[in-house]
């Protein structure tokens, strides 16, 4: 039996389409799909556009002081970019030039990683574990391995660095465009002015994380470049500038980050100096990102943990390894939005840090 009411309603509103609240969760879920593959597929084009942006959010409060005091919008891009593009240059001349001398000199590697693989079967001998000794011994496929390790890192590492002429040339012309944004989105927003505040906390939140980051961030590329040359380790710069750049990786950063500096210690030494450099990475993380970057941030970027930890899985499988670095600021931006809307909000409390009391949650009625 059709209802009247129903059907003079669907008369009157002939485009008007019914939609279940399990088909509309599908139809948003179908859509996230969508969205993900397709981010997935234009990593290569989405990767120099992120990055350009990241940095354009750090220069643009310089580019509004330099205007503040004066001088002309065309002399502070200039100065701006002068400045990017000789810091830029620089980490291409010491990244290229390191990884030029550590590529002809891999095999004067490969026979030191040898000698430890033999220090390594001695000692192990000396301790009464002779059938493991042996076994380890047989192994000659062990060095192999570690030097396919290396050349693969090396060839990564190389590679991030290739788009680095992109990346600047997107972000003088978004630098150009800063200075007009505001009044465009005030003209596009009108009479909505909370998409004009929503923007304004997105580019505060992700320019005071991406500051106070980047000198965190330098300390530790500092402390780690200090502690290498203390210990004489080749190629110091260059595992500080790894140290400097995985310390914006959450969670897994520190750690990955002192791989290489510990592997080339113990390869040129010994394990009493790979343990001296374990426990200098340790030390310089656990003052930097430990102590002072709590303090620093205060109560963080209102992202729970376990959110920051999936979100470096998620964003690492998406954009690569510039994903990883970029994990918090995106997510920051991804659970602003969400705030604006009743709908999402519930996604938004979901992703945020904060402890919520019985009198702070909804009382169901």
């Amino acid at each position: 039996m059709i209802d009247p009411k129903s059907s003079t309603e669907n008369d009157e509103n002939p485009s008007m389409i019914r939609i279940s609240p399990a088909m509309s969760w599908m139809l948003g879920l179908a859509s996230f799909v969508v969205i993900v593959a397709g981010m997935r597929a234009a990593q290569e084009l989405i990767v120099p556009f992120l990055a350009s942006l990241f940095l354009t959010v750090i220069c643009y409060p310089a580019l509004e002081w330099l205007q503040k005091k004066g001088f002309s919008t065309w002399f502070s891009l200039f100065l701006i970019i002068l400045v990017v593009s000789i810091s830029l240059l620089l980490v291409v001349v010491i990244v290229g030039a390191s990884l030029q001398d550590l590529t002809s000199n891999i095999d004067e590697y490969r026979i030191k990683l040898d000698d430890r693989r033999d220090d390594l079967v001695n000692w192990i001998r000396s301790e009464g574990f002779g059938d493991l000794a042996n076994k380890l011994e047989g192994e000659s496929d062990v060095t192999d391995q570690g030097m396919a390790l290396l050349r693969s890192f090396l060839a990564d590492l190389a590679g991030l660095f290739s788009d680095i002429f992109w990346v600047l040339l997107i972000m003088i012309f978004m630098l150009m465009e800063a200075s007009s944004f505001p009044a465009k989105l005030a003209e596009i927003t009108g009479s909505n002015p909370g998409r004009s505040e929503q923007a304004d906390q997105i580019r505060n939140a992700v320019w005071q994380y991406a500051t106070l980051k980047t000198m965190i961030s330098i300390l530790v590329g500092g402390g780690v470049v200090l502690l290498l040359k203390i210990l004489d380790v080749d190629y110091a710069l260059l595992w500080g500038l790894i140290a400097f750049f995985f310390n914006f990786i959450p969670n897994v950063g520190s750690f990955l980050a002192a791989i290489p500096g510990v592997g080339m210690a113990l390869i040129q030494y010994d394990l009493k100096t790979a343990g001296i450099a374990v426990v200098g990475y340790a030390l310089i993380n656990l003052v930097f990102s430990n102590i002072v970057e709590p303090k620093v941030m205060g109560k963080g970027m209102g992202i729970s943990a376990l959110v920051v930890f999936l979100s470096l899985i998620f964003w690492g499988w998406v954009l690569g390894p510039v994903g990883m670095i970029l994990s918090v600021p995106l997510t920051m931006i991804v659970k602003i939005i969400l705030e604006t809307s009743e709908s999402t909000r519930w996604f938004s409390i979901l992703l945020s840090g904060e402890s919520f009391g019985s009198e702070q949650l909804p009382s169901g009625k």
